[in-house]
């Protein structure tokens, strides 16, 4: 059933089905604690940062700050422009729903999608999703099995 409901994405939007694809391959790479990334934060100096431990990445300027699950910083800033976070977290389970944000597909709750679509993360912390986007990382999260309220809860 869940290939079949791929699939059919495949006819809806071509772009969609193959982003699904790797986000699959790549979900539980994500989860997995001993995946390090390092992120320069100035001075010549870079942090080993843990994949898992990211939950979302928000444009600053020319600096990101990398919101952490967990750990003895909620807030990392980091040198990198959201454009270099989100070439170096390719192959892993981030999408890009704005211009100044970058998601992981793990800690995401639900999508809310009325006038303004958004993502509902894990921590209950609301990420835009521009119009550009709403199409696609819409019919991306249904294929996933995101849950997705047409009607914003009040």
């Amino acid at each position: 059933m869940f290939k079949n409901q791929i699939m059919s994405l495949e006819n809806v939007n071509t772009n969609a089905y193959f982003d699904s694809q790797s986000l699959l391959k790549n979900l539980l790479q994500t989860r997995h604690p001993k995946f390090f990334i390092k992120f320069p934060i100035g001075n010549s100096k870079e942090l080993d940062i843990s994949i898992s431990n990211i939950s979302y990445i928000e444009s600053d300027g020319v600096l990101s700050k990398l919101h952490m699950i967990d750990g003895n910083r909620n807030i990392i800033k980091t040198t990198s422009t959201i454009g270099d976070c989100e070439h170096r977290l390719k192959d892993y389970a981030f999408v890009r729903t704005h211009r100044s944000y970058l998601v992981n597909c793990s800690c995401i709750n639900y999508i809310e999608s009325g006038k303004a679509c958004k993502i509902i993360l894990l921590s209950n912390v609301e990420i835009p999703v521009s119009r550009r986007r709403m199409k696609t990382i819409k019919a991306l999260f249904l294929s996933l099995g995101f849950p997705c309220n047409d009607d914003p809860k009040d």
